[in-house]
């Protein structure tokens, strides 16, 4: 099939800048399709875009059109003024798929880096070429969910926002790709969470897409000419320590007595950092048994009802994490009374499980909720029978996250199973 080149002028500029046809990559999951001129022709796009191939669809045989979205209008940072605006680019249409199931297509348009003062973060490299952004584009998604990065995409933006979990932290950054200088630049926004984990995290993103860096160029002018050069070293200090704080287990000391004082505490940040980190360390079931034995656990059942989201998903997973312990604790009246409790905090998730329903909830309180119902159905099914289990779990069992409707069917099945 003839391919038609992709040539586009900007106009209010001197020069042409010509982009290669990504039609040329060897992609799988691309397929092309000719258009006529008369459909170019009534297809403007905004100047201020490139449309890296993609994604409208040209007549049919039958001569069924679909109709071409205008895309948004350029910003007032734009050089290119709204008189530019209305003339229009010349491009192939390409169809490509992104998710994994062949059912989601969009148009992939990779922006053009907006002008002075617009700012850009010291976390960004350039990498060679405007060519391969298709390739880029899925070589990024496949490196997220392969680091166990939650993240969602904006194609018409070329934008991945992300969210990464450590342990009961989490740091969560944005992902744009602009073309600048014909060429293209990645830039990484922290929006929350550590900075030790953010760096270390981005150390290493940056090594695994060590094949995309354009490692002699420079930084982006925007920035203040800041950059950060992330070592290209697999064992680096930044990837070492990342990993230490990722995946390393949290041992209890003295300071328990410290967190049992935050956790009483009437400032709402305060116990957001005790919980989370409670509910690190209580993973180790040893470590459980030492916060059960310090008498934290009514603090926690308390907290389990917090208004505040965070406060509330951690003291949840910390009861969980102490009630699957139980059967193991050395001291059988601790573990007799700890029981009782557990059967109280049963009745706190079931009752969040069912407000959640009429009023907006975040999916991570519902995942920890559903989650610490497994260990429950096991520990005091009866319990949780009594509460109207069942029914809270059910409405969840079909829901389009499926960690959370796998947790609310292996609660059920719990349930059914010990009763």
């Amino acid at each position: 099939m003839a391919k038609a080149p992709v040539e586009t002028l900007v106009s209010g500029r001197e020069s042409e800048l010509h982009i290669p046809s990504l039609c040329k990559v060897p992609l799988s999951r691309m397929s092309h399709t000719s258009c006529s001129s008369e459909d170019e022709e009534s297809a403007p796009v905004p100047t201020a875009l490139m449309a890296i191939p993609s994604l409208r669809r040209c007549r049919s045989s039958n001569k069924q059109e679909v109709p071409y979205r205008r895309r948004r209008s350029v910003s007032a940072n734009s050089l290119v003024t709204m008189t530019n605006y209305r003339s229009s680019i010349s491009s192939i249409a390409t169809t490509a798929s992104f998710d994994d199931e062949d059912e989601m297509t969009d148009t992939l348009i990779v922006p053009l880096l907006p002008a002075a003062p617009y700012p850009v973060d010291p976390y960004h490299f350039y990498s060679r070429g405007v060519d391969a952004a298709l390739q880029l584009v899925q070589e990024i998604r496949d490196l997220l969910s392969a680091c166990d990065i939650e993240f969602s995409f904006e194609p018409h933006k070329c934008k991945f926002k992300c969210v990464k979990y450590v342990q009961y932290s989490q740091v969560e950054f944005v992902l744009r790709i602009y073309v600048s200088n014909d060429a293209m630049l990645l830039e990484f926004q922290r929006r929350s969470g550590s900075l030790l984990l953010w760096d270390g995290l981005y150390s290493l993103l940056y090594h695994k897409l060590l094949y995309w860096v354009d490692t002699t160029a420079p930084a982006c002018p925007q920035s203040g000419k800041q950059k950060k050069v992330a070592s290209r070293a697999e064992d680096s200090m930044n990837v070492d320590m990342w990993q230490r704080v990722a995946t390393s287990k949290h041992q209890v000391t003295s300071g328990l007595e410290s967190m049992n004082i935050m956790i009483t505490s009437p400032y709402v940040d305060v116990q957001r950092e005790a919980c989370a980190g409670l509910a690190a360390i209580t993973g180790d079931a040893q470590n459980a048994y030492q916060v059960a034995k310090s008498g934290m656990v009514e603090s926690l059942i308390k907290l389990a009802s917090s208004a505040d989201r965070e406060v509330a998903r951690c003291s949840i997973g910390t009861l969980g994490n102490i009630a699957q312990a139980v059967p193991t604790f050395p001291d059988e009246k601790l573990a007799s009374q700890t029981l009782e409790q557990t059967k109280r905090a049963a009745s706190v998730v079931v009752g969040l499980l069912g407000e959640a329903i009429d009023t907006f909830t975040p999916l991570e309180l519902l995942r920890e909720c559903a989650q610490v119902m497994t260990v429950f159905s096991r520990i005091c099914p009866s319990e949780a029978l009594h509460y109207q289990a069942v029914p809270q779990l059910e409405h969840y069992i079909d829901h389009c996250d499926p960690q959370l409707a796998g947790f609310c069917r292996e609660a059920i099945q719990q349930l059914l199973t010990n009763v």
